[in-house]
């Protein structure tokens, strides 16, 4: 939280972050809806609002306002930097990976949901996704507060692989 209170300020003082921000969101949270609708055959976005517990929406939205947040420090960093760092993109990568599997799996309100959605899978594959649903969904937002945390110290202390500037 050292990191991310300022960063959010730096962030917020514009207010093309803060409506970036809000967008973004927004639509990252349609995006993770959208895809059990288009994914299962006769679902449609009223349905799946309704069948999706309440929790998981809020998983959902959590998620997508962290995306968007961290989203918006990345586009602040690449204005302000001189030159990209590899390791830097490779973890903002890593978080946005596991943060749309994770929103993926909030998504899915059912076994069956998760069947349809990850049907490329075997069989074996998907009775374990569905046993470690809430592991999966922890693991990507703990890996989406990393990069949070790690983002918000290169927008605060600055990054010196990176030459942003405080």
């Amino acid at each position: 939280m050292r990191y991310i209170k300022p960063a959010l300020k730096v962030l917020l003082k514009n207010k093309n972050y803060l409506v970036g921000i809000i967008v973004s969101s927004l639509i990252f949270f349609l995006l993770y809806n959208m895809i059990p609708v288009y994914a299962i055959p006769g679902n449609h976005l009223l349905f799946q609002l309704d069948i999706t517990p309440i929790e998981s929406l809020f998983i959902l939205y959590s998620l997508s306002l962290a995306m968007a947040v961290i989203f918006a420090m990345q586009i602040y960093i690449f204005r302000h930097a001189v030159k990209s760092s590899y390791k830097g993109a490779g973890l903002g990568l890593g978080a946005f990976v596991s943060s749309v599997i994770s929103g993926i799996f909030a998504s899915a309100s059912c076994s069956l949901c998760v069947a349809a959605l990850f049907s490329f899978l075997s069989a074996g594959s998907i009775l374990f996704l569905v046993d470690h649903k809430l592991e999966i969904v922890i693991i990507g937002s703990v890996l989406m507060l990393i990069s949070l945390h790690l983002t918000s110290k290169r927008m605060v202390e600055g990054c010196p692989e990176c030459r942003i500037k405080k």
